[in-house]
């Protein structure tokens, strides 16, 4: 019986060890450039931004919630904003950079509807460009996202969106680090 037991506790640590070391091993991928890139939009960032959309301009504050996701591979994003008596906007993303492909994606889905994978890439001069294709009420959309960092604690957002080759809304913001 004593060498039962002590042959189970053996088994054990041999199991636990090697589970241990795999899990480690799975964290143990080096965080690439445009990966690296991500992170520095991690935090809460607050502050205003402008729609103009059918030749008004509309005025609001937006608020990004960044969180690097555990393995450190790509960034959850919540958005929230509130555009006059249209009520609360609120969008759940995940983005990161694919090592197969060497693009960015950015997957979103909004409280209106909306699903988006948005694929792109950092320009040279470190500008987040991505796009997405789709359709929406049966009309063809084209939307472009740009995200330019200035400095560690501010960043700008472009968004245009087309509908059958007519621009429908333009949204420009600058969002600071809280």
């Amino acid at each position: 019986m004593r060498y039962y037991i002590i042959a189970v506790g053996i088994v054990f640590t041999l199991v636990l060890m090697f589970v241990l070391i795999s899990t480690a091993q799975m964290g143990l991928h080096p965080t690439d450039e445009q990966t690296g890139m991500l992170m520095a939009f991690d935090g809460v960032w607050r502050g205003d931004a402008t729609m103009e959309r059918e030749g008004k301009i509309s005025i609001f504050e937006i608020e990004h919630h960044n969180t690097l996701l555990p393995h450190g591979r790509g960034m959850e994003i919540v958005e929230t904003w509130q555009l006059g008596d249209t009520g609360q906007y609120i969008a759940y993303g995940l983005v990161g950079h694919d090592v197969n492909d060497g693009m960015i994606h950015f997957f979103s889905i909004d409280n209106v509807g909306a699903a988006r994978d948005f694929v792109g890439h950092w320009t040279g001069d470190k500008t987040l460009v991505l796009g997405y294709t789709g359709k929406r009420q049966g009309r063809a959309i084209k939307e472009t996202l740009a995200v330019n960092p200035s400095g560690d604690n501010e960043y700008g957002v472009f968004d245009s969106l087309f509908m059958d080759d007519s621009l429908s809304w333009v949204i420009r913001a600058t969002l600071r680090r809280q």
